[in-house]
């Protein structure tokens, strides 16, 4: 049994080319004293159109504890996007929005847990994220350009 008879796999218009950190900011703030809190995410998003099938995105994380907490991340991944699919055009820029955070976030992922090692702090993951369902959740409201 193939892993494609099995599990139907729906591939997207669009494919992320390049992607790096483009900022990081980060304060250890130790364990000395540290309740158990909530780990916080908040996530913000940017789409620049390069050309009519090229765009750069763009995901800002802040990942930690904003008060008291053993670390505090701002993070700005960046990426290139391609589509794929000529006949997706009209689609593109919306497409492309809505898969930032999908496209990004492992990145943001890797980042905190390698640097949380180098801090000499515990790694706290970031929890699992329902991709459709953060979409039509924050459909309005979570654009870098608001800031």
């Amino acid at each position: 049994m193939n892993t494609y008879d099995y599990y139907k796999l729906a591939f997207n218009s669009i494919q992320l080319e390049k992607a790096h950190l483009e900022k990081m900011k980060c304060i250890n703030r130790g364990l000395d004293g540290i309740e158990d809190n909530q780990l916080e995410i908040k996530l913000t998003r940017k789409i620049d159109l390069i050309d009519d099938s090229r765009a750069a995105i763009r995901l800002k994380a802040i990942v930690g504890f904003e008060e008291e907490g053993p670390f505090l991340f701002d993070i700005v991944y960046y990426g290139e996007c391609v589509l794929c699919d000529k006949s997706q055009k009209e689609k593109f820029e919306e497409y492309s929005y809505d898969q930032i955070v999908p496209l990004l976030l492992p990145y943001v992922r890797e980042c905190v847990s390698s640097t949380l090692a180098r801090m000499e702090l515990p790694i706290f993951t970031i929890p699992i994220i329902d991709v459709i369902g953060s979409i039509e959740e924050n459909k309005d409201n979570n654009s870098l350009n608001k800031e």
